[in-house]
């Protein structure tokens, strides 16, 4: 199989909203800071920045990467990525808009939620895993 690989983005809405919560965390731990003291200051300025690294994160890594022997699913920074082998793949499924379930042959599922890929990748995503998994039988 000669496909090349593929990154899915993350949908923007949610990358966006994780800078708006760093921002807001921010704000409120300089008001404390300010205002009642130290402790609760630096506790807001902390959660703050790891939302902006995650933030920092999500704009870099894409949620889905299929290559042509595998699909990595990056779902949160510091975690490793649930990589699935094609020849692993049974069923791919779409019972509804909001996700995408793969069947593996072990007996387990991966759920993917659309609502996190960029709306204009998600049927290129089911596409792509549907013609792999024939092309794999």
């Amino acid at each position: 199989m000669t496909q090349e690989p593929r990154e899915f983005e993350r949908n923007k809405i949610f990358v966006n909203s994780m800078f708006v919560v760093a921002l807001l965390s921010g704000l409120v731990g300089v008001v404390h800071i300010i205002r009642t003291g130290l402790i609760f200051g630096v506790l807001w300025l902390t959660i703050g920045f790891i939302w902006f690294l995650n933030f920092s994160w999500s704009r870099i890594t894409p949620i889905v990467r299929v290559t042509k022997d595998e699909v990595m699913i990056f779902l949160a920074m510091g975690r490793s990525p649930k990589i699935i082998k094609f020849d692993s793949i049974q069923q791919i499924n779409q019972s509804n808009k909001r996700k995408i379930e793969i069947l593996l042959s072990n007996g387990k599922k991966i759920k993917i939620r659309l609502s996190y890929i960029n709306k204009k990748d998600r049927d290129d995503l089911l596409r792509i895993l549907r013609q792999t998994i024939e092309k794999e039988k």
